[in-house]
């Protein structure tokens, strides 16, 4: 079994073969393979000194404590929060500290932006699938309802998790906890459902108390939950909280994303001119009737109507109905409809919504006007997911598993899930968030058409 130090070394171990790897494909990329092997011992012999300060400062902000190996959903804020700093740290190491004689301006761009990336996809694609075991310690659950029913079932059915249930109160109970109950049943760890007022007073005594404190880990159950499953829990949504996130939005995360948002739909729409002759040819040969574009209504940031431009993928325009797929048969997905959706083709056209500010390339994926208005009769809070500007893609299209055959919500039950995951990437929004979304979306594209 691999301890928790172990598992600190691992990803240290990792983070310096990111290091040397980005430094490698840096003086590939930047010297065409041509670079003297003298060239390529200045550049060790400084970025060495380097990769000790940057492993220094993955340690400060916390990438390898153990609140950071149990949760997961941490590292993307702390990983870029970490590149920061180490940005800076280069940049004043390479121009100001005077025996560096190697000239980095384009390389140190290069490389910082080569090692970003592979970090990512290290700590968050590669180091998860080694298949280490943690040692479970035993934990007292307490709450109640659905979503903690879910939760306890998740746990106990698969051993990979760090948790071991060996209690579990109802919030009325908290009143028999004592240190003494807890030492009695050898509890190590502590999940509650921290929105209980009861609990979390009765928790407070406890840990506040001047003659006998308790020492042991407490976790609130909704970080847990979306540890877990990474959505929210619907039940224990505070809606004030999604809102204040939405409206505190930093000033430079909107100029960023504005940007990334303007840049990324000119290059759809040059990608999009280009494939166009060739869909236009592939519909003709299938025999499907009517014009290559449809034109949508769909809900905007704060309900807003707005029109969005897509590929054709469907054999008729249904373009405000209010039923899913399968409740429709008669409309059916063509076949180069089929693959325009597996490679999200049909998406390239709304690089016009991009460019005017109505979408964003990432965020919760917005609906037509016909769906979307029975949903938001259905589904309690449902308009709260547009409380941002919506995306082409977003949280839940990279994380739901559908129904096969699927690449969105055919059922209530599966669009109530998808508003978790929407309520998810609203309540932890940020770019390190949005880094991830991309490589994942990337990923799942070409999975699903390979």
């Amino acid at each position: 079994m691999v301890q928790g130090h172990m598992r600190a070394t691992v990803l240290f171990l990792g983070d310096i073969l990111v290091f040397s790897v980005s430094l490698f494909l840096t003086l590939l990329l930047r010297y065409q393979g041509s670079a003297s092997a003298t060239l390529v011992y200045e550049h060790i012999a400084s970025f060495s000194m380097l990769f000790m300060v940057w492993v220094l400062v993955f340690y400060i902000v916390g990438l390898y404590s153990k609140s950071a190996v149990l949760l997961k959903s941490r590292w993307p804020q702390l990983l870029l929060r970490a590149q920061v700093f180490n940005i800076v740290i280069a940049a004043l190491f390479f121009f100001v500290v005077p025996f560096v004689s190697i000239e980095p301006k384009t390389s140190l761009l290069l490389y910082l932006v080569i090692s970003v990336l592979l970090s990512f996809v290290w700590r968050l694609f590669v180091y998860p699938n080694f298949g280490f075991t943690m040692r479970r310690t035993a934990t007292l659950l307490v709450g109640d309802g659905d979503d903690v029913e879910q939760l306890y079932k998740e746990i106990c059915s698969h051993q990979h998790y760090p948790f071991n249930f060996i209690e579990r109160l109802s919030t009325n109970d908290i009143h028999c906890v004592s240190k003494q109950w807890l030492e009695e049943r050898g509890v190590q760890t502590i999940i509650a459902d921290m929105s209980v007022a009861q609990v979390q007073e009765h928790l407070t005594t406890l840990y506040t108390s001047v003659e006998s404190p308790l020492t042991l880990p407490v976790y609130s159950f909704t970080d847990v939950y979306e540890e877990v499953f990474d959505r929210v829990a619907l039940s224990r949504v505070n809606y004030y909280e999604l809102l204040r996130r939405a409206q505190g939005t930093p000033l430079y995360f909107k100029l960023l994303k504005r940007a990334i948002d303007t840049v990324g739909g000119l290059v759809l729409l040059i990608i999009c001119a280009l494939t166009l002759p060739f869909v236009y040819l592939a519909n003709r040969l299938e025999g499907t009737q009517g014009g290559l574009f449809i034109v949508q209504q769909r809900f905007g940031a704060k309900g807003k109507m707005i029109k969005v431009l897509k590929l054709r993928t469907m054999t008729n325009n249904d373009s405000s109905s209010q039923n899913w797929i399968g409740e429709k048969q008669e409309n059916r997905i063509t076949k180069v409809g089929d693959f325009l959706r597996k490679t999200s083709l049909d998406e390239f056209p709304q690089a016009f919504n991009l460019i005017k500010g109505e979408l964003s390339l990432i965020g919760p994926r917005t609906d037509i006007a016909g769906l979307g208005e029975r949903l938001r009769k259905e589904l309690v809070h449902y308009d709260m997911r547009y409380v941002i500007t919506p995306g082409i893609t977003g949280w839940a299209q990279i994380t739901q598993v559908y129904d096969k055959g699927n690449l969105s919500p055919q059922s209530l039950s599966e669009t109530r899930e998808r508003l978790a995951y929407d309520f998810y990437y609203i309540k932890k929004r940020s770019l390190a968030l949005d880094i991830v979304i991309a490589i994942k979306t990337f990923k799942r594209i070409f999975t699903r058409t390979a």
